[in-house]
């Protein structure tokens, strides 16, 4: 890597001295931030059917994300593929070829394509089975189901192509599901998509739908049916925008299936419900959580349905599988207070791909071998952390203005003790349904070890604390949900976690939204304000046409509102007059869900009224910096920008 991609010494040191001047505790020689952001060494393996090979995601010297495969048995790993134009995103294996993609100008336009482990043997899917026609931009084919019963096919969702008057292939025909041969990226219509239709639902092992979401006037219908038959039946109908129910898979002789649902009485935090596809018609409640909510169901490659992932302050596991049961239990034993995730599994379940993380450990996969009982360690995600290093995220707790329980996570420099110390309070994105969680955050490690406590606090909106909490944040961009993150740096000035002045607010999305709202409906509050890719302007998003998925419009004015008056009034861009302290902006020029528009119209407004801000621009990059030489160059950005307006209070 570059000389110029590493902090030197000498400014660290300057950093440490601010800090410590501020009354935070940072060590004197702090982790080095690319440790942190880097591209992972390792991340998403995925197994062969064998359970013998693993495909993964490593960190190549080019800083590209890079393709490469491991024999589990022998130890030997080796490159397949360093692509040029983009990271890669994801990798799974289709038999004895490997289907990968990633999203080459950050505008989430994601490429699919396949090799085999050789290296050789390169094909667009997404374009066309033609090697010799040009290529212009991915015509879209998200993968529904990989057919492992089908060596040549896999069931993606997209359109069909043509080629046009300029010679370039284009979108073309019937937006539905499609049979793509990946050996020569032929496709086969197997069913166009309703024109009503919001979602649809489909079985991972067949890739045949069961289910979908059509909107009715200011209603949707959630219908289901039986695979592979025509004729769909309503289930349940939602007001727009409030789909509580979640079909998650066919289970059994493809008759039933189960779908999580939420906010009826006595479900409030959702259960596991058998439904009789058939009929459209629920048959039994098949499990309820004991806290926290259903994050997602644990299947074998076949099918089977092993257990559910369950997320309440702490991740945890429910097995209906005594033996996969037994096996967690003794996995949890070895690696006691961390997080054991299972990630994949051979055809046979003989081989179990596992995550073993924490709040301080980024995580580390290993492989159980049935047959040898043996668990054998396949590599480290970020191996230059040392967990030991890093801070306990701490759950905490604190009751808003109205009353309403908020939780959240508080991650102290190391070694702070309980004094007092700079505060960057960091709100998520989403926002809705999305929270913190007890898990290794980069973000606030690294802040933490720069000597700032670190508050996130899953405001009213958020997920994981059942859907009247959801609920309670709809239409309070700038209301409600703000006022959780004003209430929560109350709380934490009177724990004596930090001083009044010594608080500064960073967020991405809508976190950068949020960001920007404190900076301007509470400016007393901070000393800086951090915004990434944030929402400026309300109304563009209310009236965005470039994401038009057929619900959207529906959702957006349920969640945002549509009053156009209401929208100004709560968009932050309106009120640049209000900021007091200096600001730092980023943005990425591709992104498609918050549009460079949204910086444009900012950076005029605070111009106009003369407030100091830095920006920060990627001109080939999306919503966040993917691209491991912008995700450094932001993070020293944010280094030095906090240094100089949080980390040089004297106290």
């Amino acid at each position: 890597m570059a000389a110029g991609f590493f902090m030197s010494r000498i400014l660290l040191a300057r950093v440490s001295l601010l800090l410590a001047a501020a009354g935070g505790a940072v060590a004197a020689d702090p982790v080095p931030l690319d440790h942190f952001f880097q591209n992972p060494a390792l991340v998403a393996p995925r197994l062969s059917d064998d359970g013998r090979r693993l495909v993964m995601l490593v960190a190549h010297q080019s800083g590209r994300q890079s393709l490469a495969q491991l024999d589990i048995e022998t130890g030997k790993a080796g490159l397949i593929v360093v692509p040029g134009d983009y990271d890669v995103d994801f990798a799974v294996w289709k038999d004895d070829l490997i289907i990968f993609g990633g999203d080459a100008g950050g505008n989430e336009s994601y490429s699919l394509r396949s090799i085999r482990p050789d290296g050789k043997g390169w094909r667009d899917l997404n374009e066309s089975y033609d090697p010799l026609l040009p290529l212009e931009g991915p015509v879209g084919a998200n993968i529904v189901s990989l057919s492992r019963h089908d060596e040549d096919w896999i069931v993606t969702m997209g359109y069909g192509t043509r080629l046009n008057s300029a010679g370039q292939l284009e979108a073309s025909g019937a937006y539905g599901y499609y049979r793509l041969n990946v050996r020569n990226g032929r496709r086969l219509l197997l069913e166009p998509l309703a024109d009503k239709a919001v979602r649809y639902f489909a079985d991972p092992i067949t890739g045949q739908s069961y289910g979908r979401l059509v909107q009715d006037g200011e209603e949707t219908v959630l219908e289901l049916r039986v695979p592979g038959e025509k004729t769909f039946r309503a289930a349940k109908r939602f007001p727009a925008g409030e789909e509580t129910w979640e079909p998650v898979g066919v289970i059994g002789d493809g008759q039933h299936c189960l779908v999580i649902v939420q906010g009826e009485e006595g479900l409030d935090r959702g259960a596991l419900v058998e439904f009789d596809l058939s009929t459209a018609t629920r048959t039994q409640v098949a499990f309820v959580p004991p806290k926290g909510e259903i994050v997602q169901l644990v299947r074998s490659r076949k099918g089977a349905l092993w257990g559910v992932r369950c997320e309440a302050e702490r991740p945890y596991f429910v097995w209906f599988d005594p033996k996969i049961g037994r096996l967690h239990a003794s996995l949890e034993a070895t690696f006691p207070g961390q997080t054991v995730e299972i990630v994949d599994k051979s055809m046979d379940d003989s081989r179990i791909l596992v995550l073993v993380q924490s709040d301080r450990n980024p995580g580390e996969y290993l492989v159980w071998n049935e047959e040898a009982k043996r668990l054998v360690s396949v590599g480290k995600v970020l191996p230059k952390i040392d967990p030991s290093r890093l801070s306990q995220r701490e759950p905490m707790v604190y009751r808003a203005r109205d009353g309403l329980e908020i939780h959240g996570y508080l991650t102290r420099p190391p070694g702070s003790g309980k004094q007092p110390v700079p505060l960057v309070l960091v709100p998520h994105g989403g926002p809705y349904g999305i929270r913190d969680s007890w898990a290794f955050d980069a973000e606030a490690q690294f802040l933490a070890s720069r000597g700032y406590a670190v508050l996130q606090v899953n405001f009213r909106g958020s997920g994981g604390y059942g859907w009247e909490f959801q609920r309670a944040g709809r239409r309070e961009w700038g209301g409600k949900m703000q006022d959780d993150l004003t209430d929560a740096v109350q709380w934490a000035i009177a724990q004596k976690v930090t001083r009044p002045d010594q608080v500064a607010i960073m967020g991405a999305s809508y976190g950068g939204y949020a960001a920007l709202a404190g900076l301007v409906f509470t400016p007393e509050l901070y000393r800086c304000g951090i915004n990434y890719v944030g929402v400026s302007d309300l109304r563009f998003i209310a009236k965005s046409t470039r994401w038009r998925g057929r619900g959207y419009q529906l959702y957006m004015g349920s969640w945002l509102g549509r009053d156009d008056a209401d929208l100004r009034d709560r968009s932050p861009v309106n009120f640049v007059e209000r900021i007091r302290v200096p600001t730092l902006h980023a943005y990425g020029e591709n992104d498609p869900r918050v549009d460079i528009q949204h910086w444009r119209v900012l950076e005029l407004a605070l111009k106009r009224h003369d407030k100091p801000y830095e920006y920060f621009r990627e001109s080939k990059s999306g919503h966040g910096f993917q691209d491991e030489a912008a995700r450094l160059r932001y993070y020293r950005a944010v280094e030095a920008f906090l240094a100089r307006n949080l980390g040089s209070a004297q106290h």
